[in-house]
């Protein structure tokens, strides 16, 4: 989770309010069928209106003339699941509706509220499939409308509708006519050189890291020993920062202000902050054992960019720090999707900060995929037919060569074809065009 989006929902559960966009509700018990009419109700309306947050725990204060007030959650009411909110929207919902479900706690309280965050970009009005005592009724279309309230459109408000669905489906048309024209044209594959020089700088910064874990011991987290990706990229024919100070603002201007994120991390951590290192390069790494007793895989990342306008960017799988399973066993693609999102989209402003012609070399590899099986970071997204698992330790993804402008228009169309060898390494499973896309949308919505 974005710092942006954390402090959007501490500001809601500081000083509640409802808007077009947000809409509070007290706890509802989601075993029961009228509150489950409730959810959906609210959010299908939010969907049909581009999107927007349901919070549970906020209800209207008669004694305090209607002001909505933050409740604690009831002991006897179980925490939200993603497969109990699911199940009560897609319930009503036609077509399935998305979603994300959060969780914050108050910033005076401590107590946990439950948010979630409904998809926008429908591409068609979404209907309610059946109905429930006056709650929602069968083959009803909502809207968030003024007030804030969620009620069927009028006839003006169904143009607008209707004009938001054709506009979500005119970007779908215009990548698929981008990739029509762009197609995949042969200078997609970098020049030999090009490759050979990126896989050399690729090399060099491996061993840098190498010599980093002489200062840990042979057990130590930082090491990975489970595994960990790389990604680097290439600035064709080479770049002119005369300084390190002009290559490092070069990155922070680059960044998307106000994230916090793992992509060259700059963090002000006294042995994990970057530093000046030799060849005209500056490095960080966050493995050293003064950077805390809860390092975990994630936690460790290595990265090193030079003058020369190449970039090298090291880290430990978030599946080994997460403790519903065992170190080694599994391979989130949703979170390789969209960590690929979010690296591609950085080169592409770097490059655009040297100049409009820049073009760039990419190269991913994934090391400890071995025995992995194929799965999902969230309990909502689909399970994946049988048992997907990898047979080979080390992936290597084609490398491309790309223009900022490609990665800016055509992104979901290169990183399908960019990772789709990947997923054929669990067991032949072919990459879904829609998890792209849906990884694109949730950078997108994160602030990139």
């Amino acid at each position: 989770m974005s710092d942006i989006q954390q402090q959007r929902r501490l500001d809601i559960l500081a000083n509640p309010t409802e808007t077009l966009k947000i809409e509070c509700k007290s706890w509802l018990d989601l075993n029961d069928n009228h509150h489950k009419a409730v959810i959906a109700k609210a959010a299908i309306a939010l969907a049909n209106s581009d999107g927007g947050t349901i919070v549970f725990g906020v209800f209207e204060d008669n004694s305090a003339g209607g002001r909505l007030t933050c409740e604690p959650k009831p002991t006897d009411l179980s925490r939200y699941t993603s497969d109990v909110i699911g199940s009560a929207i897609n319930k009503y919902a036609d077509p399935d509706i998305g979603f994300n479900l959060e969780f914050e706690n108050h910033p005076d309280t401590g107590e946990e509220y439950a948010f979630v965050e409904i998809a926008g970009g429908t591409q068609q009005p979404i209907f309610a499939k059946k109905g429930y005592n006056g709650v929602i009724k069968k083959r009803a279309c909502y809207i968030r409308k003024p007030g804030p309230k969620s009620e069927e459109p009028n006839n003006l408000e169904w143009r607008d509708l209707l004009n938001r669905c054709v506009r979500a489906n005119s970007d779908r048309l215009l990548d698929s006519i981008r990739t029509i024209i762009d197609g995949r044209p042969m200078d997609t594959t970098p020049t030999k050189s090009e490759e050979n020089k990126l896989r050399e700088f690729m090399a060099a910064s491996k061993a840098r890291w190498q010599e980093r874990l002489n200062e840990v011991d042979d057990d130590d987290v930082a090491r990975l020993s489970r595994g960990y990706w790389v990604f680097a990229f290439s600035i064709v024919d080479g770049v002119t920062w005369q300084t390190l100070n002009d290559l490092r603002r070069a990155l922070e201007e680059a960044r998307p202000a106000g994230l916090r994120h793992r992509l060259f991390n700059d963090t002000g951590w006294r042995d994990g902050a970057p530093y000046a290192a030799e060849e005209g390069s500056i490095e960080a790494w966050t493995g050293h054992p003064s950077e805390g007793q809860y390092r975990d895989p994630y936690s460790c990342s290595f990265w090193r960019a030079s003058l020369g306008g190449e970039f090298y960017h090291l880290e430990g799988f978030f599946e080994d720090s997460d403790h519903r399973y065992g170190p080694g066993t599994r391979f989130y693609v949703d979170l390789s999707i969209q960590l690929h999102v979010m690296m591609l989209k950085l080169a592409a402003r770097i490059a655009t900060l040297v100049g409009e012609e820049a073009e760039i070399v990419i190269c991913s590899e994934l090391t400890g995929l071995k025995g992995r099986c194929l799965a999902n970071s969230q309990a909502w997204w689909p399970v994946f037919p049988g048992k997907r698992l990898s047979s080979i330790d080390t992936v290597v993804l084609p490398p491309r060569r790309l223009a900022p402008q490609q990665i800016n228009d055509n992104l979901v169309e290169i990183l399908y074809d960019f990772l789709y060898p990947l997923g054929e390494k669990f067991n032949f499973y072919e990459l879904k065009r829609g998890w792209v896309e849906s990884a694109v949308e949730k950078i997108k919505s994160d602030g990139w």
